[in-house]
């Protein structure tokens, strides 16, 4: 079972990262980076900062991101 999104940008990137529906994926990646976004303009803004367990949620979705883009790199190259 995934675990729920902490944060209002978290579910939109997980629905991206984890995609299988390609006619979907480039709306999927414009909403996340829309909630990204606007995540780091109340943190310009309002001065305020993520806690660690946001900060822990960023890192890991980055790190499923950036496995993802490696595994798409290697797939390209075998086909």
């Amino acid at each position: 079972m995934r675990a729920r999104a902490a944060h209002d940008w978290q579910r939109p990137c997980e629905e991206a990262i984890l995609a299988t529906n390609r006619t979907q994926l480039s709306q999927l990646i414009a909403t996340a980076q829309a909630a990204i976004d606007e995540r780091v303009e109340q943190f310009n803004s309002d001065g305020i900062t993520a806690t660690e367990e946001e900060q822990q949620a960023i890192e890991a979705i980055a790190a499923i991101a950036d496995a993802q883009a490696e595994l798409r790199i290697l797939m390209k190259e075998i086909s």
